[in-house]
């Protein structure tokens, strides 16, 4: 079975496609993701750890008022802003996956 990864997940490093000067985002600087939301209209957006005053937040594309439970501090800022930084990734099979979070356990 092959999984299919969405472009966008947590722990991914992105890279910024164009500044965007109202929140400090400056061209090819590279984020974490924190997190990953759909919002109304479909449109992907990115918590990449830049802090927001409010805990709602408008659409960009539709303009709706998202309420941004889970964490409202977080600004979520469109996807269309940014792209893996990586885009070769190294295979790994389920079953490494498990044997490294073994390891991982076993050594806490």
């Amino acid at each position: 079975m092959i999984l299919k990864l969405p472009q966008f997940f947590v722990g991914l490093q992105v890279i910024a496609l164009e500044s965007l000067p109202e929140v400090g985002v400056k061209k090819g600087d590279k984020y974490p993701v924190k997190g990953v939301k759909d919002y109304c209209c479909g449109t992907v957006v990115l918590d990449i750890g830049i802090k927001s005053r409010t805990s709602k937040s408008k659409c960009s594309i539709c303009g709706t008022i998202v309420d941004k439970s889970g964490d409202p501090n977080a600004w979520y800022l469109n996807s269309k802003y940014f792209a893996p930084a990586e885009t070769e990734f190294i295979p790994v099979t389920f079953n490494k996956i498990l044997e490294l979070e073994k390891l991982e356990v076993s050594s806490s």
